[in-house]
């Protein structure tokens, strides 16, 4: 419970502090700190017609995005699983030798490795 000694402390330390609140600007001193106006004149107007009015439709963004190359399909894909599957059965019958298939293998991984820079710098061109 408060005891009326400290409600009395109190008070003596907060009214002071209350009054002192009181503002004696005038309006030299708010004007002398008020911000100052920038006049930066008149702005150009673009005479350009709007996308609307161009071509009768407003701008979308929702088109579907497409790839810069063509894509391998199902049929390319299964086909190239063939002969690698070929390849890897030749080897292990024995019809092509050790040396034959480490060519063909260098060649198939030598592709995997260049041809996306290859590819690229085509289509950066």
């Amino acid at each position: 419970m408060i005891k009326t000694w400290q409600l009395a402390l109190a008070a003596a330390l907060v009214l002071p502090a209350l009054s002192a609140c009181t503002s004696t600007a005038t309006p030299e001193t708010a004007a002398q700190f008020a911000p100052k106006v920038v006049v930066t004149g008149t702005q150009p107007v673009s005479n350009e017609a709007p996308v609307m009015a161009k071509s009768g439709q407003y701008p979308t963004f929702g088109k579907p995005l497409t790839a810069a190359n063509t894509q391998i399909d199902d049929s390319q894909a299964l086909e190239m699983r063939a002969q690698m599957d070929g390849l890897t059965a030749q080897r292990k019958a024995g019809t092509i030798t050790d040396a034959e298939y480490r060519k063909r293998m260098a060649e198939l991984q030598q592709l995997a490795a260049n041809h996306a820079a290859e590819m690229q710098a085509k289509i950066a061109n």
